[in-house]
C-alpha cells in the first residue's frame, strides 16, 4: 500500500470503514459479512473474497464439503425439530427422523420449494418463529390434499 492511501486510510471513519486482509482494498463496513464473534462484529475479509474461498475450499474437495453442509443441514433441521416441539409428527406420532418434516401452519410452503431455500436454516436464523410444526411426510401431504386421515372431521348432525 503506497504513503498517500495510507494516510487517506487514517483521516476516514473506522467506524464505517475497514481494509480487507486478503485484497488490501479499504472498503465501507457493509463490504464485510457480520460476525458477533468479533471484537469489531464482522469478518476480516471481504465479502468478495470471502465468496471465492468458499469457491476454492469446494473445488479442491468437494465431497468433504458436501459431507459438511448435509452435517450442517441435519443439525439445523434436529434443532428446529426441537424448537416446535420434539422430532415427532404432532398428527400421528411418527417418530422416525427420516419421514419428519417442517410444516407451514396455514401453508406457503410451495414458495421456499420455488426459491430452493432451506427452511430449517431459515427458521433458525428468525429464532424460530410461529407458525411451524413438524409432520410426518404422510400427514403434511395428506393435509394438502383434503385433510389428514388422522385428524377427525367435524361431522354434520341432522335431527336425530
Amino acid at each position: 500500500m503506497n504513503i498517500s492511501k495510507t494516510l487517506q486510510l487514517n483521516l476516514w471513519p473506522k467506524d464505517r470503514f475497514r481494509i480487507c486482509i486478503a485484497c488490501k482494498t479499504p472498503l465501507p463496513l457493509e463490504q464485510f459479512y457480520e460476525k458477533r464473534s468479533r471484537p469489531n462484529g464482522r469478518f476480516s475479509k471481504c465479502k468478495a473474497c470471502e465468496l471465492e474461498r468458499g469457491r476454492d475450499k469446494y473445488r479442491n474437495n468437494p465431497v468433504k464439503e458436501a459431507e459438511r453442509k448435509a452435517k450442517a443441514n441435519q443439525l439445523d433441521k434436529q434443532r428446529a425439530f426441537a424448537a416446535y416441539g420434539g422430532s415427532r409428527c404432532v398428527c400421528c406420532g411418527e417418530k422416525e427422523l427420516v419421514f419428519l418434516s417442517l410444516d407451514h401452519i396455514n401453508g406457503g410452503g410451495s414458495r421456499w420449494r420455488r426459491q430452493k431455500l432451506s427452511l430449517y436454516r431459515w427458521v433458525r436464523q428468525q429464532h424460530y418463529p410461529p407458525g411451524f410444526q413438524v409432520l410426518c411426510f404422510n400427514c403434511n401431504w395428506a393435509k394438502s390434499h383434503g385433510g389428514c386421515p388422522h385428524v377427525p372431521m367435524p361431522r354434520n348432525v341432522t335431527g336425530v
